[in-house]
């Protein structure tokens, strides 16, 4: 999801991860996807990365929130 703030966007978006990701490792992963796309996009004023785990191995995802 986009959102404009003035002439800037805010960004939200979800990454599923495989249920056996630590925390910790989501977290890490979280920050540098934030970081990147704020280094590489100039009109973006902030990034919310959510990290979900995937819930089961038949391909359905975290549910859509």
């Amino acid at each position: 999801v986009a959102r404009v703030l003035g002439s800037h966007y805010v960004v939200e978006l979800r990454v599923v991860m495989p249920p056996d990701t630590t925390a910790q490792e989501g977290q890490r992963l979280a920050d540098r996807i934030r970081g990147h796309m704020l280094y590489l996009t100039p009109h973006l004023h902030d990034v919310v990365v959510h990290v979900e785990p995937k819930l089961s191995n038949s391909g359905d995802d975290a549910q859509d929130g």
